[in-house]
């Protein structure tokens, strides 16, 4: 009877997290203001609303968006003369602790991994 109940109430609970979860998706990492970017020793300027985000970075401008409940930012970069890159960050706190950026047209193609850089303290 005590095994009966308790199997009962853990599944009562189950349920019960399955019917909120989806409304309580964690939002994403604040990453607003200046980047260090230190794979190409730039400033990068981010603009977020929600899992939106838009910025400057060299000679061009990027936006990205973030997974529902994740700190990955995944995104484009174009330049002002039209390159365009790929590129993901993985954030943790006022760090990008790893990502990608694929150098496109205009560039030896390639993708350059394990990227970082840090948020400058205002």
């Amino acid at each position: 009877m005590k095994l009966h109940r308790v199997m009962c109430l853990s599944l009562s609970l189950l349920l019960f997290a399955l019917i909120l979860a989806p409304g309580l998706a964690l939002a994403a990492p604040n990453v607003e203001g200046k980047w260090h970017a230190s794979w190409m020793a730039r400033i990068m300027t981010l603009s977020q609303n929600g899992g939106k985000v838009t910025g400057t970075f060299g000679t061009g401008t990027l936006e990205g968006t973030f997974a529902p409940g994740s700190n990955v930012l995944s995104g484009t970069w174009r330049s002002n003369g039209g390159v365009v890159n790929q590129f993901q960050f993985v954030f943790n706190g006022d760090k990008i602790v790893n990502g990608f950026w694929d150098r496109g047209e205009g560039y030896a193609r390639h993708r350059q991994n394990g990227i970082q850089g840090n948020k400058y303290k205002q």
